[in-house]
């Protein structure tokens, strides 16, 4: 199997302001709105790059005895609640991780999302996406954006 996902928002300042590209001057990637990315750096926030983790983890069956000491009882599945936080755990500290390689001294606009593909009911995965910025403790009063209207007449 193979899968290709690809999301994101392209942002072009017509006066080259540094706020859109990275300290190094190389583009940046974000999975911010255009409006999160003008909040962002109206309040001195720099993007650095869209950073990502990620954990697939295997859900032990319940063994022989344990499924008939526990039939027609309501317990907790242990087992799939360990795996999951277990899980969860680990994708956001790869995420953190990734954010802390580039510079990063906070992550917003995380999103984490649990999905089992095609692995089947014994397998969970966790993706925790979101943007690596620098906050410069600074807001900036003189970043503006005039945004403009557009119309599409392709449809």
């Amino acid at each position: 199997m193979l899968e290709f996902r690809a999301f994101g928002t392209a942002i072009v300042h017509s006066e080259g302001h540094p706020g859109y590209r990275r300290p190094d001057g190389r583009p940046f990637t974000s999975d911010l709105s255009g409006q999160d990315f003008a909040l962002a750096l109206r309040s001195g926030r720099r993007p650095l790059d869209l950073v990502l983790g990620c954990c697939v983890q295997h859900i032990p069956r319940r063994s022989l005895m344990t499924t008939l000491k526990q039939a027609m009882q309501c317990v907790e599945l242990d087992l799939f609640t360990q795996a999951y936080y277990t899980a969860r755990e680990h994708a956001m500290e790869r995420m953190s991780a990734h954010a802390a390689e580039v510079g990063a001294n906070e992550i917003i606009g995380t999103t984490l999302r649990e999905e089992s593909h095609v692995w089947g009911d014994h397998i969970v995965e966790f993706l925790a996406v979101g943007t690596a910025m620098y906050d410069t403790g600074k807001p900036d009063p003189e970043f503006r954006i005039d945004p403009t209207f557009t119309l599409t007449l392709d449809d």
